[in-house]
C-alpha cells in the first residue's frame, strides 16, 4: 500500500512539473467546493467488519453461527473543501467529510433481528494537487493526501490516519465550475462530484 501511494505521489509530481512548462495563467488564490461521493468502503469495513461472514475453512460452530448484519445503509460522504492555489499547476486543499452508516444485525442461529448497529465518521484530510492540463474552461488534475478520520460508534470513539489518492479530476467552468473525481481512499472510493467557486 505504501509503495503504491509513493509511486502515485511521484507520478503526480512529474505530471505537475510537466504542466508547469505550459502557458501560465493567472492563478486564483482561494476556492471552495462542495461534493458528494458514495459510501467510503474503509469506514464500512471498520464499522461492520466483525459481521462480515464466515471465514472459508473455519468449521467452529461460533464461526458458522455467529451474528451477521443485513444490507448496509449509508448517507454517502458529504464533503466540503477549501483550496489555496499556489500557481496555475499546483494547489493545496483541506477536505472535510462526513458519513453515517446503519445496518440491522441478526442472530446467526434463528435469523431473528437482534438490533441495529450505527456509526458515523468525520474526516479532515489535506491534499496536494497537481494540474496537468489547464485550458481555460477545462482543467485536469490529480492529488494525494493524508489526514485524520474520527470514528464514532455507540460510546466508542477512535481516530485513525487515513490516505486519499485521486489520480484523475476534471473541472469544467470558470469561477463557478463543476467537478468530477475518480479516487481511492478513506474519503471516497470510486467517484466524487460537485460544484465549486473560485474567488
Amino acid at each position: 500500500m505504501n509503495r503504491i501511494l509513493l509511486s502515485a505521489a511521484l507520478l503526480l509530481l512529474c505530471a505537475g512539473f510537466s504542466a508547469s512548462a505550459q502557458e501560465e495563467v493567472g492563478p486564483v488564490r482561494v476556492g471552495v467546493r462542495v461534493g458528494y461521493a458514495f459510501k467510503p468502503l474503509t469506514a464500512s469495513d471498520y464499522f461492520f467488519g466483525s459481521f462480515s461472514g464466515v471465514q472459508i475453512g473455519d468449521t467452529r460452530l461460533e464461526a458458522i453461527y455467529h451474528d451477521y448484519h443485513g444490507p448496509i445503509w449509508s448517507t454517502g460522504t458529504i464533503t466540503a473543501t477549501a483550496d489555496i492555489y499556489i500557481n496555475s499547476w499546483f494547489f493545496v486543499g483541506v477536505n472535510g467529510g462526513w458519513a453515517k452508516f446503519r445496518a440491522d444485525t441478526f442472530n446467526g442461529v434463528t435469523d431473528a433481528k437482534t438490533g441495529t448497529q450505527e456509526g458515523s465518521v468525520c474526516y479532515v484530510l489535506p491534499m496536494a494537487n497537481f494540474r496537468y492540463l489547464n485550458r481555460g474552461w477545462l482543467r485536469l488534475y490529480g492529488g494525494l493526501g493524508f489526514g485524520l478520520g474520527f470514528y464514532s460508534e455507540f460510546f466508542q470513539k477512535k481516530v485513525r490516519i487515513e490516505p486519499q489518492f485521486t489520480p484523475v479530476g476534471v473541472e469544467v467552468g470558470g469561477k463557478l465550475f463543476g467537478f468530477l473525481e475518480a479516487g481511492y481512499g478513506a474519503l471516497f472510493c470510486g467517484v466524487r462530484g460537485g460544484i465549486g467557486f473560485n474567488f
